[in-house]
């Protein structure tokens, strides 16, 4: 990571950083209906190794409240890593996003953080690549 990447990514964290009670509240994302919470909804979550590369897909169901997304990634499934930041798209509705990187030797698990408009903070459940 070059040392203007850091800063930005520095700078982003400040920006959409949560107050302690936000950061209490945050939640694992399931599988629920968007009628039952107002928040927008991580889905279709999905890793793979394609072409030397570790791919993460995922569609969300409210775009509109979409702020950003952190990837996170681990090898032991318990410390997480900033691994990438996904600005949201203008689209109103429902949304479709991806992220690769290079692949590497060992399993890694990622996880999406999503941080919306209104910094409410979600996490989805682990997924894991192997090689």
């Amino acid at each position: 990571m070059t040392k203007y990447a850091a800063i930005a990514i520095f700078v982003l964290r400040l920006i959409y950083q949560p107050s302690a009670a936000q950061a209490q509240d945050a939640t694992i994302l399931k599988s629920v209906s968007s009628t039952e919470v107002s928040a927008p909804l991580i889905s279709n979550v999905k890793a793979r190794v394609l072409a030397e590369k570790n791919m993460l897909d995922w569609d969300i169901t409210d775009n509109s409240a979409t702020g950003i997304f952190e990837i996170e990634k681990s090898t032991d499934g318990r410390h997480f890593t900033l691994a990438a930041i996904v600005f949201g798209s203008e689209e109103k509705n429902k949304a479709h996003y991806s992220f690769y990187e290079k692949a590497t030797i060992k399993p890694v698990q990622y996880r999406i953080k999503l941080i919306t408009r209104e910094n409410r903070i979600m996490y989805t459940s682990p997924v894991s690549v192997r090689p």
